[in-house]
């Protein structure tokens, strides 16, 4: 069987998966579902392609995707040329990987899924119907063949959901880097944060040349010391190796001072909104200095932070009114989004919302109904799972205006209409939601170099 297009493709990567979703018993944490070491066996069936690339893994809750990105752009901007991968997509499958911001070619993609489809039937073959090889493992053997025939100098690996047994941290990483963890996805690595955070520090390995931590709680900071310590390695944290101050919001991005042990950068620019942006930059700088043994010219830091651009990660997509793009799919996210709209102090707030029923659609709504004049409940097609029948009973408890529209591009139109040219338009929802955002946009992300 050859596979002709991407929706062949998809159907490949999260094939088996699908067919062993009926026989995983809810609650089974990472440690009992998730499979790394069949990552580790289709590689080495590929030929081994990520052996000997030098690699950065990021994991964490909140921001992972950004700090990935900004590392990336820190180090394309030095010179070298750097493979990025990263999940979810937002509309195409190639979007997870790119080499200097441009995403694969379809056209390579499925050669190279082509190519291992014999090495995935292998894997997959003798397992018990619970087992599978996991649709992040598939993803990332199509990278780490791509990376290694574009050359590339080095690779920002972003992780799933966890970290001890997610399916990248099957590479050889000779930095890990961690942002902030919060107590989510508690049935696969809870049940408590402190639990989480042992599932995110297991990507710190003995042997690495250093581990980063963002800002973090206590008892996390507590969990990745201990790691960091138990493995010999060096762990650089946040408020005392790098930072920013003076931040501020306005409608365009973020501004701040950023600093590292090495050097204070002054004011940069960030074309991406909300105070942990800055945070997030800090850390993607103390990371890139590492790897350029602390030779990061100023100009160079303050061109590709101001650059980055990052698509539905608190996005403004236009002016007049403003309207703000993020993928919110948990109360968590949706007050740091509160926090961003509340610092643009822009009036009236017309929230769209697309949630599906699986997802946190409770506690995004309690978040952004009482800021809002109006929330308006939307509808993505093509989304895997339902969404919720009792959205509008649920945001009528924070909201006393409520409307539901199943086209995002009729929803949009009617909230840009409410809001005036001096309101704000907050869209927040899935990945579908936010990629069908982009179509409407006219956003074509298949490089982020020309957006």
């Amino acid at each position: 069987m050859m596979v002709q297009n991407l929706e062949e493709a998809l159907e490949v990567v999260y094939g088996p998966y699908n067919r062993a979703r009926p026989f995983i018993r809810f609650g089974d944490g990472d440690a009992v579902v998730r499979r790394p070491e069949l990552t580790r066996r289709l590689l080495d069936l590929a030929g081994q392609p990520d052996r000997g690339q030098p690699v950065v893994l990021v994991t964490g809750s909140k921001g992972k995707g950004s700090v990935s990105r900004l590392i990336a752009a820190l180090l394309e901007e030095h010179g070298l040329r750097i493979g990025l991968f990263t999940s979810p997509h937002l509309v195409e499958f190639t979007e997870r990987i790119r080499v200097n911001g441009k995403a694969v070619s379809e056209g390579r993609l499925l050669r190279y899924l082509n190519e291992i489809l014999p090495r995935i039937e292998q894997v997959q073959s003798g397992l018990t119907p619970e087992a599978y090889l996991g649709p992040v493992g598939i993803s990332l053997a199509l990278a780490m063949l791509v990376f290694r025939d574009e050359k590339t100098d080095l690779n920002v690996i972003e992780c799933g959901r966890g970290g001890t047994y997610d399916d990248a941290n099957v590479l050889d990483h000779k930095w890990a880097v961690i942002t902030p963890v919060m107590d989510e996805h508690l049935l696969s690595l809870g049940p408590t944060i402190v639990h989480v955070a042992e599932h995110k520090a297991g990507i710190i390995k003995a042997g690495q040349r250093a581990a980063f931590s963002a800002k973090q709680n206590d008892p996390v900071m507590e969990v990745l010391q201990k790691r960091a310590s138990d493995c010999g390695v060096r762990l650089h944290t946040a408020g005392t190796g790098f930072g920013a101050r003076d931040v501020s919001l306005t409608r365009y991005g973020t501004k701040a001072r950023v600093f590292t042990r090495n050097k204070d950068y002054g004011a940069i620019t960030l074309p991406l909104l909300g105070t942990f942006q800055a945070d997030n930059a800090s850390l993607a700088i103390a990371v890139a200095e590492e790897i350029c043994s602390g030779n990061l010219g100023t100009e160079k830091v303050r061109q590709a932070l101001a650059g980055v651009r990052w698509p539905g990660r608190c996005e403004i997509m236009a002016q007049r009114p403003t309207v703000l793009v993020d993928g919110t799919i948990n109360r968590a996210s949706a007050k740091y989004l509160v926090e961003i709209i509340g610092g643009l102090g822009l009036k009236p707030v017309i929230s769209v919302v697309g949630i599906t029923a699986e997802k946190d659609y409770r506690g995004v709504l309690a978040a952004l109904g009482p800021i809002s004049e109006v929330v308006i409940l939307t509808r993505a097609p093509g989304a895997q799972h339902p969404f919720p029948d009792d959205g509008a009973e649920v945001a009528g408890a924070y909201c006393s205006r409520v409307l539901s529209t199943p086209s995002l591009e009729d929803a949009v139109r009617e909230a840009k209409l409410m809001a005036g040219p001096e309101g704000l338009v907050c869209v927040a929802g899935t990945q579908h939601i936010i990629g069908q955002a982009q179509k409407i946009w006219g956003r074509n992300l298949q490089d982020l170099r020309n957006l």
